[in-house]
């Protein structure tokens, strides 16, 4: 009889002292992923605490790879450390939100500007195939976690299309808690949003194709405005069903 086989975080899949390091770092990224992809969608709370010991029983594996997985959350801003409580989802305080929506907008602007200059045949075909996408699940009335999953490898694909590794990285790592925090599914809850959202990224796509970044800029501005008004909507909402942010 056949056996089995064990998934990537699997009880037997606890790294021993002796475990291969880059299969240590792969367990590292996928527990990683797992959590933000929860964070993003709400399956874990805002303030929820993530204690080492719970998730090393929940994923199998060992307390070394739970911390690195942690830390890089960390990075992307979306866990923080909580006094005397270990680690914890991002709790957003709405003038923190009104500030970071500023600061995305700079740096926005100037991704789809130095997009227009030098994305190149290949980033701009992925580009509109991505949109493409976009319309047809909008005309099919897709749910709203599958547009989200779509709409995040836009704004991926967009950063690649900077050209600079370097760039791209950075900007990557400063735009991550805006792109995949616990706020961003209400910005395509509902099919008049999603439908919406396909439309500003259609305009958006057109004008980096045809290297107009006055327009470009001007679209960009139009989505983060709309993004930031709706997330803040969202954040008032919770906070007035008694959401604390202490």
């Amino acid at each position: 009889m056949s056996k089995k086989a064990p998934s990537p975080v699997e009880k037997d899949a606890i790294p021993s002292a002796r475990e291969d390091l880059l299969r240590s770092r792969t367990l590292v990224a996928q527990v990683a992923e797992h959590l933000a992809v929860e964070i993003q969608f709400c399956r874990i709370e805002p303030g929820a605490r993530l204690t080492e010991a719970e998730l090393t029983r929940r994923f199998a594996v060992s307390r070394s790879v739970v911390r690195e997985a942690l830390q890089q959350l960390k990075m992307r801003g979306l866990v923080e450390d909580a006094p005397w409580k270990g680690a914890r989802v991002v709790l957003f305080t709405r003038e923190g939100l009104e500030d970071h929506f500023e600061f995305r907008a700079i740096l926005f602007s100037y991704t789809v500007r130095m997009a227009c200059r030098r994305a190149g045949p290949a980033e701009l075909a992925a580009l509109q195939e991505i949109v493409e996408k976009m319309e047809r699940l909008v005309a099919r009335g897709c749910e709203a976690e599958e547009y989200e999953e779509l709409r995040m490898e836009a704004h991926a694909r967009l950063l690649r299309a900077m050209g600079s590794t370097y760039q791209t990285t950075m900007r990557r790592r400063m735009l991550s808690a805006a792109l995949v925090h616990q706020y961003t599914i209400e910005v395509v809850r509902t099919p008049e949003q999603r439908s919406a959202s396909a439309r500003h990224w259609r305009r958006l796509v057109d004008a980096i194709a045809a290297r107009d970044e006055a327009r470009a800029e001007a679209v960009a501005h139009e989505l983060n405005r709309a993004t930031g008004e709706t997330i803040l909507a969202a954040f008032d909402r919770i906070q007035a069903r008694g959401g604390s942010n202490e």
